[in-house]
């Protein structure tokens, strides 16, 4: 798209994607982003992209066991429990702390180590895939006579995780240090 109106601009972004405003620091979105994406051209580019589908979830599956495998024998850190192993392309890996605290103070630690790690759910950094940052979905309950949603010992269990992507193009080297991160952060802070 190509407009010189910066409100056009906006809202081309917020409909894009439905955390443009918080990616642009202007807050929450207006509304619910639909997401709309794809051109001809772009499915025509996917399509052969598809090809190299299955060679990359198995490289991400293959990083994030490796990983897995690593941070799992960590105090301090229990690993999300995968319901389908295979259904689980491998995009992340997820541990738990004790606490929300401790969760943050390993994030923290992680970040200076080079590791880009977040927790899930964190009440002072807004993410739309966490339900309480859904204010336009809020709203709508609201107007219907609905209750909004409440989930504490989901919110709870979010805080306290440490989340980290996982990337086909990291290689053996990369994930060493990746792990070797996660051991000084249980050493120094979990245990």
């Amino acid at each position: 798209m190509i407009t010189d109106r910066d409100d056009l601009y906006d809202l081309a972004i917020d409909v894009h994607d439905c955390a443009g405003s918080v990616r642009r620091g202007i807050g929450l979105p207006r509304f619910a982003g639909w997401n709309f994406r794809a051109s001809e051209i772009q499915a025509a580019v996917a399509r052969v992209q598809l090809t190299r589908l299955d060679g990359l979830l198995d490289k991400m599956r293959a990083n994030q066991a490796y990983l897995a495998e690593r941070v799992s024998q960590l105090p301090g850190l229990t690993l999300r429990r995968a319901n389908d192993q295979r259904g689980d392309a491998g995009i992340c890996l997820v541990a738990f702390t004790e606490s929300a605290e401790l969760a943050s103070e390993a994030v923290a630690a992680l970040r200076l180590e080079g590791v880009e790690a977040m927790r899930v759910y964190d009440p002072e950094v807004p993410d739309l895939h966490v339900y309480p940052f859904w204010r336009p979905i809020f709203e709508a309950l609201a107007e219907a006579g609905r209750p909004a949603p409440d989930c504490p010992r989901t919110l709870a269990l979010l805080e306290r995780s440490v989340h980290i992507d996982v990337s086909p193009l990291c290689d053996e080297q990369d994930l060493d240090e990746i792990a070797l991160s996660f051991e000084k952060v249980a050493r120094v802070i979990l245990a």
